[in-house]
């Protein structure tokens, strides 16, 4: 299965009458890039908003607001990662939804 949309409904319609519009900001494209990339590194993998806008070709402060999102409707988990002299950094790594969960659909391709 792949994931379809995720909190991305189409517009308001007699069908689906409790959806959500889009967050102002976000792409339905490039979520699905930002999701894809999480996705095929797996669970195991971390990757700061940097490191995802370089592979995602993003800037670090849009793949950042995709990464909070997707943290914020529970398909990302954040956390810290220390090391080195520098400030540490935000991590964040895929999280992968219940089956029954109402958040993201998903069709077969």
């Amino acid at each position: 299965m792949i994931v379809d949309a995720i909190r991305l409904p189409p517009p308001r319609s007699a069908a689906r009458p409790n959806a959500q519009p889009a967050p102002k900001g976000l792409s339905r494209e490039s979520l699905h890039a930002v999701v894809a990339a999480l996705v095929n590194a797996g669970e195991a993998v971390g990757w700061s908003a940097t490191e995802l806008a370089a592979a995602v070709g993003t800037s670090r402060v849009t793949a950042r607001r995709y990464l909070e999102y997707l943290t914020e409707v529970g398909l990302v988990v954040r956390r810290m990662r220390y090391g080195g002299a520098h400030r540490p950094e935000v991590e964040y790594s895929w999280r992968a939804p219940d089956r029954d969960s109402s958040h993201v659909e998903t069709v077969d391709p």
